[in-house]
């Protein structure tokens, strides 16, 4: 069973003692690590009797609990995934998976890739515990709203005995795959030949599928099954390119995009066309040469969206692509990329955009009452905007010129953009707001447009009917944006927590409230929170309903509760109409995070955490009484020595009252000297209460790990002074670290530093300014700013001026207006003063920080004799993030500290090296028998 009686562990505690209980623990190993379980996903049935969620190791099998919730048995499916409750309630349906183990067997003897073991699918019946498994499953489907039948692709092989033709039709991505259609509660079952695409109306009234057909007579085309009888009735027949297949939520109407023509082609011309029960065979409705398209345009392949009210269909249309000479050779082609100073973006940008600009559908929608398709969207207005229900009359557009995308390379974002009002009847657009550099959005009723307006710090409301466009929030009783911004940039909104029922209010937040602002009239705004800031809580609006789309006004809201000052996290119910604060559910020194809300019942998952305890789920009600663990899929912790967690506070060189976060080992003396790891990035205090899972990561040191093996390890935070970023981190991290050695317990000739990307750049500045620490670890970092400065962002294409002169950089301007500042914020130019080892990770497809500045630093330390070694993981990005590079960079790490921290025996890759021959073969990761 998988419950723990707490009244148990206590009672063992004080039989034992804790000392005995401490003596008896172990420090983790990396072979404990790679068997530690995360919970992946985790779900509620619609009636809130049953649970289920899956657990399993970063690496392995996975495991599918299924859980009664009032017997409280679990029924365990070994490597379930995807699992999903039927709208019913009656059964769970996931797909099994091969054993990892079965098919890595299987690629080392060279299996081919059908070769391969399959999927396989399981029925779960809640009432009766039964389990039907169907082998050799690629996908299934299940209604949204309707619980009576499920549909799934079969990759089994077709029968291959044929007569009628030499050779038999294959399955396979492109001609298809089995789609079987089954009742649940009879096992009435069909099947259906070749079919590419699948899907359910909302309710669950209707499927449709398309197929390629079969040589037996079964025609290429779109069908459609109804659920009560299973009875198929075809609703397009022809060969040709099919796409878009979407029903409407009820089921009434059904439309695809469809181009006869055959051949291979650069693109395809599609029609738009519709179906309603009635009707013999689709219609189109709009032509692939519509008058209705733009000159050179054409039907874009995207998904097709039907208004909730049935009334439209949106559609997207695009420019037809440039086709090149298709007589030549590649090999006679010049591959060449063409910079010019007026391009709105640099060509790696627009590399990076290429494809989606190919791709990109620009919005149009088809009126079923005056029977007109209308554009909405075009080469200016990109992105358009309409309510989820795709109801109201209106849109909001952007439009960004070339001029705003130059700039924003050093500007960042959002970019500038004009506001257009767009009619969804007429296609009409209206001018509503000139160059506004904002994050805008509709609301849900479609009634206003409403936006963050960054260049003075407030939100704003645009009426659609008028184009009244008003100022919700002013700043000048509270501020509606970051309190504590501390770069060159426009503070960040805090947000808003919705909208209420028929667009009536806007509900936004500031740091710690919530506020209820009438768009029509933003002067009568209301604290609705009440004692937030009083208090020190920031209340944020927890949406238990993924679907919902506005607030009841007169709603009982949940609330999630943060008092900044203790750490402590909670919930809280707020009564919409009334003038009462919220009502204190739960509060805890804890880390509490809600999960899921059955949809039909008072049933809550939500998970609890702090350092020492696993965020197992927790099972509740609205009311958050009864609380009760459901999970415990790591219970093996308690074999290993852990540590604990405690806020230390101190002040800054420049007399900021600072905080930090402080991990001790479990059989902590006070007496003692302790080796201690130094991480920092930006500000971290208020995950005072995170759990700490031992995992191989990506770029930084495992707390848990380390407390475990003896360090004590310190996370302070750090404020900047905009200009300085180095110093500030100096400023920070030094008096912190200082007082924690004057504590007594830290051993101030062992301590080390790690830190990865903008930490990686602060620990090379670091050790340019101080010889306090043993040993560094600086992970992709900046070490010249000035070449940085004109780089690229490989992964987005994007300059990286802006993140210099506005953001995290912080230097405050261009390299032209504070050239000083740059260069006292090198690294590279100071490295004359380095006397500790430096650990380098920087891989060479990083897309965030450019591997020449891993290797700029490396090469300058190399040629001053300073000991430094760079680790670099081919092909991988910012981080490592296969699990072998992840499992890799967690054990040369712990081998460079202990060896610097712990008197460890140095391994082999930094005594030796590893030469370019040997990649591959020789690690490098074997302990040497000489100390020191």
């Amino acid at each position: 069973m998988m419950y723990r009686s707490f009244k148990i562990c206590l009672c063992l505690a004080v039989a034992f003692g804790t000392s005995d209980l401490l003596a008896q623990k172990r420090a983790l190993t990396h072979e404990d690590v790679a068997g530690w379980k995360k919970i992946k996903t985790e779900d509620l049935s619609p009636d809130g009797k049953w649970a289920e969620y899956i657990f399993g190791p970063d690496e392995g099998d996975n495991t599918l609990v299924i859980k009664n919730l009032s017997a409280k048995a679990d029924f365990i499916i070994p490597r379930g995934s995807r699992p999903k409750f039927t709208f019913d309630s009656k059964h769970l349906i996931a797909l099994v998976e091969p054993q990892l183990d079965s098919l890595r067997a299987l690629k080392r003897l060279k299996k081919k890739k059908d070769e391969l073991p399959k999927d396989s699918l399981a029925i779960y019946k809640l009432s009766d515990g039964s389990l039907e498994k169907i082998a050799e499953v690629k996908s299934f489907k299940l209604p949204e709203k309707n619980g009576e039948w499920l549909a799934y692709l079969s990759v089994a092989k077709p029968d291959k005995k044929d007569s009628t033709s030499k050779k038999a039709k294959k399955v396979s991505d492109d001609n298809g795959y089995t789609l079987h259609v089954l009742k649940l509660a009879d096992g009435t079952h069909q099947t259906y030949p070749f079919v590419t695409s699948y899907e359910f109306s909302e309710n669950g009234s209707r499927l449709a599928f398309q197929s390629t057909g079969d040589d037996k007579g079964f025609s290429p085309g779109i069908y459609t099954v109804s659920k009560n009888d299973l009875a198929m009735k075809p609703v397009f027949r022809s060969k040709g390119k099919y796409d878009g297949l979407r029903l409407s939520n009820d089921g009434s109407r059904l439309a695809f995009l469809f181009d006869s023509d055959t051949l291979k082609k650069p693109f395809q011309t599609y029609g738009l066309f519709q179906w309603t029960p009635g009707q013999d065979s689709g219609r189109v409705i709009v032509k692939a040469d519509d008058p209705f398209l733009m000159k050179e345009w054409q039907m874009a392949p995207q998904d097709l969206k039907f208004s909730d009210d049935n009334k439209r269909l949106f559609f997207g249309t695009q420019p037809k692509p440039l086709v090149g000479d298709t007589t030549l050779l590649d090999e006679e082609k010049a591959k060449v990329d063409v910079w010019h100073y007026k391009d709105d973006y640099l060509q790696p940008r627009q590399k990076v955009l290429s494809d989606d600009q190919l791709k990109r559908g620009y919005l149009a929608v088809y009126h079923f009452d005056t029977k007109k398709p209308v554009q909405l969207g075009n080469l200016q207005l990109q992105e358009v905007k309409i309510t989820k229900e795709g109801v109201g009359n209106f849109a909001l557009g952007g439009y960004e010129s070339a001029e705003y995308r130059v700039v924003s390379q050093w500007e960042g974002s959002p970019i500038n953009q004009d506001i257009y009002i767009i009619n969804i009847n007429t296609g009409a657009a209206k001018l509503a707001k000139k160059k506004a550099r904002l994050m805008e959005n509709i609301s849900p009723a479609g009634k206003f447009g409403y936006w963050y307006d960054v260049a003075d710090s407030a939100w704003y409301s645009l009426e659609m009917t008028s184009g009244t466009i008003r100022k919700l929030t002013d700043n000048s009783k509270v501020l509606f944006s970051d309190e504590e911004n501390d770069s060159p940039n426009f503070p960040s909104p805090y947000g808003i927590a919705g909208w209420l029922e028929n667009d009536s209010h806007i509900l936004v937040y500031d740091r710690f409230d919530i506020w209820k602002i009438d768009p029509l009239n933003p002067a009568t705004k209301e604290r609705i929170t009440r004692n937030g800031r009083e208090t020190s809580v920031t209340y944020r609006y927890v949406k238990t309903d993924p679907e919902e789309t506005s607030i009841k006004a007169n709603a009982e809201i949940i609330l999630k509760g943060f008092q900044n000052e203790k750490k402590q996290h909670g919930f809280f119910a707020l009564k919409l109409k009334g003038s009462a604060a919220p009502s204190q559910l739960i509060m805890e020194d804890a880390q509490l995070q809600f999960e899921k809300k059955a949809l039909n019942a008072d049933t809550w998952l939500f998970t609890r955490e702090t350092y020492r305890e696993f965020p197992n789920l927790q099972l509740t009600n609205n009311k958050f009484s009864n609380v009760e663990q459901i999970s415990d899929v790591n219970p093996q912790q308690q074999n290993f020595l852990w540590g604990t967690e405690e806020l230390f506070n101190w002040v800054s060189l420049d007399g900021i009252p600072l905080e930090g976060m402080l991990f001790k080992p479990d059989n902590f003396d006070p007496k003692k000297k302790y080796p201690m790891m130094v991480y920092f990035y930006e500000q971290n205090a208020d995950n005072f209460h995170n759990h700490i899972t031992p995992e191989f990561g990506r770029s930084i040191i495992n707390f848990t790990f380390y407390t475990s093996r003896g360090y004590v390890v310190f996370v302070p935070d750090i404020v900047y002074k905009i200009g300085y970023p180095g110093e500030s981190a100096i400023n920070c991290v030094m008096p912190g670290v200082t007082s924690l050695i004057s504590q007594g317990f830290v051993d101030k000739d062992r301590i080390g530093v790690q830190g990865h990307s903008w930490g990686g750049y602060q620990i090379a500045y670091m050790v340019t300014k101080t010889q306090l620490f043993k040993a560094a670890e600086a992970g992709a970092p900046v070490p010249n700013m000035t070449s940085a400065y004109g780089g690229i962002r490989w992964q987005t294409g994007l300059s990286r001026m802006f993140q210099y002169e506005h953001t995290q950089s912080r230097i405050g301007g261009s390299l032209w207006e504070y050239p000083l500042r740059f260069l006292e914020n090198s690294p590279l130019f100071w490295l004359d003063k380095v006397n500790t080892p430096l650990l380098i990770m920087h891989n060479d497809a990083d897309g965030h920080v450019p591997w020449y500045q891993g290797i700029e630093l490396f090469s300058a330390l190399k040629r001053l004799g300073k000991p430094t070694w760079m680790i670099s993981y081919n092909d991988q990005p910012h981080w490592p993030l296969r699990y072998p590079n992840r499992k890799d960079w967690t054990t040369r790490m712990q081998q460079y500290f202990d060896y610097y921290l712990m008197d460890a025996p140095a391994p082999l890759w930094m005594t030796e090296g590893v030469p370019a021959v040997e990649k591959g073969i020789n690690y490098g990761l074997e302990l040497s028998e000489d100390h020191k």
